[in-house]
């Protein structure tokens, strides 16, 4: 998926915050969802947490990066454990290629 537009950017800055606790959670600051997880888990195999804006998914782990390191990574992020649902920063990997488990 290519980077959002920095509109999309600045808008997930305003209204999420992260935290880097437990497995990791985006929560909304403002609105009907103030103070709730932000993001769904997929129904397949390998669940992942996804977040929409706009009308596009985005994977709550590129979320979670771009909050936590500032920038937007154009790489693949490396999921340490293996558990796509699992957003902390210490469980993540900026990569341009996946292999073994964390894929």
């Amino acid at each position: 998926m290519s980077k959002p537009d920095p509109n999309t950017l600045s808008y997930m800055r305003e209204m999420l915050s992260y935290h880097d606790g437990g497995n990791g959670a985006l929560i909304w600051k403002y609105g009907r969802l103030r103070g709730e997880f932000a993001g769904t888990e997929t129904k397949k195999d390998n669940p992942e947490l996804r977040v929409r804006f706009g009308g596009t998914s985005y994977l709550a782990a590129k979320i979670a990066w771009f909050l936590s390191m500032g920038y937007w990574t154009e790489n693949r992020l490396k999921f340490l454990n293996g558990d796509r649902t699992d957003i902390r920063m210490e469980n993540l990997e900026e990569t341009d290629r996946v292999d073994g488990p964390g894929r």
